[in-house]
């Protein structure tokens, strides 16, 4: 179909992944100062406990196995506002948790991106001039997106032997 995207991203040597492995895109979210971390990648084993995951985060992160874990269910690059973190639905993976308490229960895929959080720290009170300058960044952000990742995705258009048969 010629309304197909994929996204290809060029990456260093040949990928470790396993077939049991789900590789997510992880970013610490510090509520002190309203930021989320960097992009980075995390192979997972899916038969894991999903507190060996977090233990994971937290040994990634130094903290103290006092994480919380937000799965988002949307590409990398369009992740959440940095003003609608704060609301996730924190650790809300409990609540469909397989009674083998297995990563399954967190349902992730190749790309999710998972934001977590050292939760003995407190949330930031925005001032009115910082909310309003966070909306304006977030607008600016939205206005001047093309789609297409400032990280190492890039387009690309593959031609098929269908394609130089209509020409």
């Amino acid at each position: 179909r010629p309304d197909q995207v994929v996204a290809v991203q060029q990456i260093s040597g040949p990928e470790s992944k396993q077939k049991h492995q789900t590789v997510v895109f992880i970013r610490q979210w510090y509520p002190d100062r309203f930021e989320l971390g960097p992009y980075e990648e995390l192979a997972v084993v899916e038969d894991d406990k999903v507190d060996v995951f977090k233990q994971q985060l937290a040994e990634h992160a130094h903290i103290d196995d006092a994480n919380e874990v937000a799965i988002v269910r949307v590409f990398p690059w369009s992740g959440p506002s940095l003003l609608d973190v704060s609301d996730l639905d924190w650790d809300s993976y409990k609540k469909y948790m397989y009674h083998d308490g297995t990563l399954k229960s967190l349902r992730l895929s190749d790309g999710d991106l998972v934001i977590f959080k050292d939760k003995r720290v407190a949330l930031k009170e925005l001032s009115k001039e910082e909310a309003a300058q966070l909306k304006r960044d977030e607008a600016k952000k939205r206005s001047t997106s093309s789609g297409v990742s400032s990280r190492r995705e890039r387009d690309l258009k593959i031609k098929t032997h269908e394609d130089e048969d209509k020409n």
